[in-house]
């Protein structure tokens, strides 16, 4: 059953699943709702709500899928005593019994468990593209954006990103906040039937009725999850441990059109600015589909269509380790959905390679040290560079500068910016360490 009332508001019954959420057009209604597997045609006969939902967008986008507070209450509870709740309540059983009771045991016991982790199992950063300005360009809404939330029960071992990169470890312990050792502490001594429910509840629901809020993020095989807000220690307990985890759900935003740019990389400097040739690459491996057949200009927009993985729009060491992230959770999947080689798919000199294209062969000096291009110093007195030396920085706006590109004058504005000029020669070339990238070639981290 599918609802959709005058103002947006939207709500279906997938399987045992209820997603509610809120979008301006049937067609944005419709992509969201296909992340959980609902066909188009199931669609075409949607009832339009003649009731005037109490919530609003803003609430749904806020995470309340409430109609009202007794209704927030009531599915809350209905979620938190599924099967998985029987599941959850035999793992703990188990884990109490191993947990020491003496301090200090305790601690160096916790250490092991959370090291075998993060070992095995590292977070990652950037996964959600179009959720909050990251490194990818694209075109912010001018409108509200569509979106949709379930409560449901996740595997924590899809959860591959959060607030505190390593697994057990956080820069926030003040008084009153949950921490791991707490948890086991509470749980240890949750001796009888009535006790250990009362621990369950406040892990699942939450002391406020808040449960753990995480972004779904798809991929070709099923989704993996990010967490931002509440329920950063509950979550790291749960991956953790191997434990069933009850979250509010929202999926990431849907894709928007992408500024496409495309400059050299700067030696040095971390960041990556080969965008177009990258996502170029995503094309011509049938990993990303845009609207038309736009070529990649210098400052283009590409409306995606279709992508194998928002993630992989991420520059390459970013999107490589989300790949392996993945692979953790889904083996073999990304191999299957994009025909590509493991060495690829996991490698990021290689992944570069095979979207951004090859480069040309590595200048070396003597000593056999990689050598990559900086701007020529200031000359001396007698004498004369082979080409002009670029002008002194200017600092102007961006408007300003937007308009230099536009009249093709590549005197840099900023410190950021690069001169297109003649190739140096190998007297303007400076050595620097093994880095595996050649001169020119792709790359995000440069020389070290």
């Amino acid at each position: 059953m599918i609802w959709r009332d005058g103002r947006g508001v939207f709500e279906a019954e997938v399987g045992a699943l209820v997603v509610r959420g809120w979008s301006s057009t049937v067609e944005d209604m419709a992509a969201l709702l296909a992340r959980y597997g609902v066909a188009a045609s199931e669609l075409a006969d949607a009832a339009v709500s003649p009731v005037v939902a109490a919530a609003e967008w803003d609430h749904v986008r806020a995470g309340k899928l409430e109609r009202d507070a007794e209704d927030w209450h009531t599915r809350l509870r209905a979620v938190a005593v599924g099967p998985e709740r029987q599941v959850l309540r035999g793992r703990l059983g188990q884990l109490r019994n191993r947990i020491p009771a003496e301090p200090t045991d305790l601690a160096a016991w916790l250490g092991e468990q959370t090291e075998q982790v993060n070992a095995t199992a590292p977070q990652v950063g950037e996964v959600a593209v179009f959720d909050g300005k990251g490194s990818v360009g694209y075109e912010p809404s001018r409108e509200p954006e569509a979106c949709s939330e379930c409560l449901c029960w996740v595997d924590p071992r899809a959860i591959v990103s959060t607030p505190d990169r390593r697994w057990g470890d956080f820069d926030r312990m003040e008084a009153g906040r949950r921490s791991l050792v707490g948890f086991c502490e509470t749980l240890r001594v949750a001796d009888t039937a009535a006790a250990l429910e009362e621990w369950i509840d406040d892990f699942t629901i939450g002391r406020l009725r808040q449960p753990v809020r995480l972004i779904r993020v798809e991929g070709p095989a099923g989704p993996v999850y990010v967490l931002r807000a509440d329920g950063t220690h509950r979550a790291h307990f749960a991956r953790v441990f191997g434990l069933p985890l009850l979250a509010l759900v929202r999926t990431s935003a849907l894709p928007r059109p992408l500024h496409v740019t495309d400059r050299p990389d700067i030696p040095g400097v971390d960041r990556f600015s080969r965008w177009g040739a990258l996502w170029g690459g995503l094309r011509k491996h049938g990993l990303l589909e845009v609207e038309g057949d736009p070529e990649p200009a210098w400052f283009a927009r590409w409306t995606p269509t279709r992508l194998c993985a928002e993630w992989m729009l991420l520059p390459p060491s970013a999107a490589v380790e989300v790949n392996r992230a993945y692979d953790r959770v889904y083996p073999g999947a990304l191999e299957e959905a994009t025909g590509l080689p493991a060495e690829v798919l996991f490698d990021a000199q290689r992944w570069a390679r095979t979207m951004v294209g090859d480069a040309p062969p590595a200048v070396r000096d003597q000593a056999g040290r990689i050598l990559v291009p900086r701007l020529p110093p200031p000359p001396s007195p007698g004498w004369h560079s082979e080409y002009r030396q670029p002008a002194p920085p200017r600092d102007e706006s961006w408007v300003a500068r937007l308009r230099r590109r536009l009249r093709r004058d590549t005197t840099p504005a900023a410190p950021d910016m690069i001169t297109a000029g003649p190739i140096p020669s190998k007297r303007d070339l400076v050595a620097t360490h093994e880095t595996g990238h050649a001169a020119g070639q792709a790359s995000e981290t440069g020389p070290e």
